[in-house]
């Protein structure tokens, strides 16, 4: 099996300024407002005004107001190093 090497990149090829962070901004504001509807409340993972702290206070809230049989917790750190 071959590895995979990148190429280091000459990041001086890419302008930047002040007009392409504006431009950023947009697409950001943009792709929300077309993907927001798509999540569902109970998701909290990089949304805008969201946080860790909400969706654990929205996880005990759910544990103490409702029967649960089991709960999940992933890790998936380092997960992604193994991606070919």
């Amino acid at each position: 099996m071959k590895e995979y090497t990148p190429v280091p990149s000459d990041i001086s090829r890419f302008p930047g300024g002040a007009g392409d962070k504006l431009v950023q901004r947009a697409a950001v504001e943009v792709l929300n407002a077309i993907y927001e509807t798509d999540f569902l409340d109970f998701s909290y993972g990089f949304r805008p005004g969201r946080s860790q702290h909400q969706a654990l206070d929205a996880l005990y809230t759910g544990l103490l107001t409702r029967k649960v049989n089991w709960v999940l917790d992933l890790d998936i750190k380092g997960f992604l190093d193994l991606v070919p």
